[in-house]
């Protein structure tokens, strides 16, 4: 029976090995074109069909920087504007509750504690790094992948609980990924390599035979080893068994060179939060703007190399000189040389004139430099001071910009930053880190995950702008016609947009709301009576004979 169970272990490696290479295989293409995009664009990622020495210069090819400052440009940009740690970037709201008002508001003041939790979370782990590498991966390469798991134990004893999050932005390089029925990422592969020592560190004499025969031996103990890390639906769930190896997803490690599975857990969703810039009909990768721009980088890159090549044959151009002209046989080109001939002036040493013409290629230049900007973007989202401007018209220029944004960033927030979200907060909910839930949260079909940085607010403000001028166009009809003011919820509109301003925290309940308006009303009667009691008063002082 025990061989049996091997025997299918060994076949399970088998398969995901296979399963590896053949994705891996149908990549091919792709690998060149991302290496491609790293040498002229991103030289520090020019590792994906190479393996360079570390530390050695990765800028042979790259004589022009225009497509990499304008990839940290559009990075920067949308950094800021979506995950900008200064600010509360994303939130959570309860969807289908059928409370009352005031229950509802309990339950997402919960969640508002909740996310800053895990907002704080977030800023002590290295959250921010690797999103900020994985938007320049997006960018250039067009796809990128963050795995997101929760800080183990950190010694021996540690009471259990929630330590805090670790996330790692795979190069492209390392992972394939697959999809399901509907072109959604469903499986992840990973491909690493480890040495001798570090595989029996984390797996000790489950890191298979090769391994620990190369760790016995001293000589050995650094080589390095690959394995593979697959993260896949597991089809043949037991939703019965609660235990990690029956979760959704399965976690199984493979040691390559034995196929041999190491370690088999699960996960409830996929740890590795795969975005793609836009997709073509019948790809799983994606493209990015980098690859758009990528001809024009090389047409730019050849100018000014040969520009450069010829700027010195400009300033030192080469000489005409006759046969057995020249005293001593050389020619002398250092300043303040001297020079001694033997024949007539006419034959004296001359310069060969190239006749470049550099400020034909400096157009030419400036011309591709901005087709470059214009792929990334980037003439999107810089506000040109051409005239001096309002207040208003630099915030109406603002918002135009970012609405341009919004098929750039809409994948994003859907294949990365959503189930990140959505993932980091359930694993927080289950150590136990916000405390006892309200009741009443479980009456919500499902939670919705809002994002609340600047980008998301101006494609939001459709419905305040609307709103806004529904009131402009019907004011001055309902000061004829009254009534029609009873057609719009004023209280509903207020709400939302507190909640697309990203200060529905602040709003009270609609219990207090009401005991101020009854005060209020209150105030205003107590008032008017004394107004009224004051105008009695008055009169009856200028008139006696009419007072009672």
């Amino acid at each position: 029976m025990a061989e049996k169970k091997e025997l299918s272990r060994t076949q399970s490696a088998v398969e995901i090995i296979r399963r590896h290479d053949s994705l891996d295989g149908d990549r091919g293409t792709w690998k060149a074109h991302w290496q491609d995009i790293a040498d002229y664009i991103i030289p520090r990622k020019a590792t994906v069909n190479r393996r360079p020495s570390p530390g050695n210069k990765r800028t042979e090819k790259q004589f022009d920087g225009t497509a990499g400052d304008a990839v940290d440009e559009l990075v920067t940009t949308l950094f800021n504007n979506m995950t900008n740690p200064a600010q509360q970037w994303f939130g959570l709201r309860p969807i289908g509750m059928g409370t009352a008002e005031d229950e509802q508001i309990q339950v997402r003041q919960w969640l508002d504690r909740s996310v800053e939790k895990m907002a704080a979370a977030l800023g002590q782990s290295n959250f921010y790094q690797q999103i900020l590498e994985a938007l320049t991966d997006i960018v250039s390469m067009g796809t990128a992948g963050v795995f997101s798991e929760e800080q183990p134990l950190a010694r021996p004893g540690q009471t259990a609980g929630f330590w805090g999050f670790v996330f790692r932005t795979l190069p492209i390089k390392e992972y394939v990924i697959d999809v399901d029925n509907q072109g959604l990422v469903d499986s992840v592969y990973r491909k690493f390599e480890l040495t001798a020592r570090q595989a029996v560190q984390r797996w000790g004499d489950d890191a298979g035979k090769s391994v620990n025969e190369a760790f016995e031996d001293e000589k050995k103990r650094h080589h390095m080893f690959e394995f593979i890390h697959c993260m896949a639906p597991r089809d043949d769930r037991d939703w019965a068994n609660r235990l990690a190896t029956a979760m959704p997803v399965a976690s199984t490690y493979v040691a390559v060179k034995d196929k041999h599975i190491i370690a088999e857990s699960g996960y409830r969703e996929l740890p590795v939060h795969v975005a793609r810039w836009s997709l073509s009909s019948g790809e799983i990768w994606g493209r990015g703007p980098a690859m758009k721009a990528l001809p024009f980088v090389k047409v730019l890159n050849a100018m000014v190399r040969y520009g450069l090549e010829a700027l010195p044959r400009a300033l030192y151009p080469p000489m005409l000189v006759k046969e057995g002209t020249v005293i001593g046989g050389t020619l002398r080109l250092s300043a303040g040389a001297v020079n001694h001939f033997d024949g007539a002036l006419d034959e004296r040493p001359s310069e060969l004139l190239t006749q470049a013409r550099f400020d034909i290629e400096h157009a030419k230049e400036e011309i591709y430099r901005g087709r470059i900007e214009q792929a990334f973007g980037v003439d999107q989202m810089r506000l040109r001071n051409d005239r001096q401007m309002t207040a208003e018209e630099v915030i109406e220029r603002r918002h135009r910009r970012f609405q341009a944004m919004a098929p750039m960033t809409g994948r994003i927030e859907r294949e990365l930053l959503k189930p990140l979200v959505e993932r980091c907060w359930m694993m927080m909910l289950g150590a136990g880190a916000f405390g006892e839930p309200p009741g009443e949260l479980g009456q919500a079909e499902s939670l919705e995950v809002t994002f609340e940085g600047p980008l998301a607010r101006a494609q939001q403000r459709h419905g305040i702008e609307a709103g806004m001028d529904t009131f402009r166009t019907l004011g001055p009809l309902g000061e004829i016609y009254p009534g029609i003011k009873d057609h719009f919820d004023a209280d509903g509109y207020a709400r939302d947009v507190a909640r697309t301003l990203g200060s529905a925290r602040y709003l009270l309940s609609g219990e207090a709301v009401k005991k101020t308006r009854a005060g209020r009303a209150k105030a205003q009667a107590a008032k008017q009576q004394l107004q009224a009691g004051l105008a009695v008063a008055d009169t009856a002082s200028k008139f006696p004979e009419s007072a009672p």
